[in-house]
């Protein structure tokens, strides 16, 4: 064997390819960030590829795009689903681990690195790593809900489901069990993750692979839950159907009494190391009954629409 095919054996142990999935629809500014990001890693940059695809945005995507030349830009505009964008990103990825991040966030430097030096010292076949958040200078109530409370990967990869903002997984898992399931609007990544694990693949969580998100303010953080509650009951009906389990746990550890709680969220405060008001702390409890609410009214029709799609 030559030196050069002994260095490239070396490096696809030390260094596997990567296949950056980033699916995006109307966020430009986002995913000029995110792109900003990928640009800073300490991850070897002629290992990984980063594939943007367009979910059917009016913004001009390609103009961001552009502007670094290696990117891959693809469209789904066929289905209105970021996990069909997704899907649309695998069967054109070239690495052995397809790596999914939201255009709304930012990788730190050594994202993909922790990642992948975790991932083989591990000897696994899926990860997730840390979605932390960025808040502005005077946070809103919502904005500290949204902290406090999403993106909690650590809790969900104790259950065997991860989230799609901050995951790395083997190309064989998806040889083996198959895409994401291309119509959901949310839930598909809980699905997918869930199905592998039960499939016999591990999930393990790496807490210095970590990327930052924008907290929300209250409206988008509605309509993300509502859409989130829709995902829930889609995804309760296909465990049923495919997976032959009643449910598949998606909310956050303790449940409905633990998102309503002062104490538990007195808890969650301080373990997020925030300084609040009383008057503050009240205000996030209250965007807790908003957000509670809108996660039920999702769920009920996401209910309706599969007993009517059942019909």
């Amino acid at each position: 064997m030559s030196d050069q095919d002994n260095t490239s054996s070396s490096q696809s142990k030390t260094h596997p390819f990567l296949s950056v999935i980033v699916p995006v629809y109307n966020d430009n500014k986002g995913l000029a960030i995110l792109l900003e990001s990928l640009t800073q890693q300490t991850y070897p940059r002629d290992r990984f590829e980063v594939i943007i695809v367009d979910n059917g945005s009016s913004e001009d995507v390609k103009a961001v795009t552009d502007q670094y030349p290696d990117v891959i830009l693809l469209y789904e505009n066929e289905i209105q689903s970021s996990y069909a964008a997704r899907n649309k990103g695998i069967n054109h990825a070239k690495g052995t681990i397809f790596v999914f991040i939201d255009s709304d966030c930012r990788a730190t430097d050594n994202w993909m690195t922790e990642a992948i030096a975790k991932l083989i010292e591990s000897d696994t076949d899926m990860l997730g790593g840390e979605v932390a958040f960025d808040i502005s200078q005077n946070p809103s109530a919502a904005e500290y809900y949204d902290a406090i409370h999403n993106f909690q990967f650590e809790e969900k990869i104790k259950r065997g489901t991860c989230g799609g903002g901050n995951t790395f997984v083997q190309k064989y898992v998806f040889d083996k069990i198959g895409l994401f399931p291309p119509h959901m609007q949310s839930g598909g990544d809980v699905y997918f993750s869930k199905k592998a694990t039960d499939s016999g693949f591990t999930l393990i969580y790496a807490p210095d692979a970590k990327v930052y998100h924008p907290a929300r303010t209250l409206w988008p953080l509605m309509k993300k839950t509502f859409r989130v509650g829709i995902g829930k009951a889609a995804i309760k009906k296909m465990a049923q159907d495919n997976l032959g389990q009643k449910k598949i746990k998606t909310v956050q550890s303790g449940g409905i009494t633990n998102l309503i709680s002062p104490g538990a969220l007195r808890r969650r405060i301080q373990q997020k190391g925030y300084s609040i008001s009383g008057v503050m702390f009240w205000r996030i409890w209250v965007v807790g009954f908003c957000i509670l609410a809108a996660g039920f009214f999702g769920l009920m029709l996401g209910k309706i629409c599969g007993i009517k799609n059942r019909s």
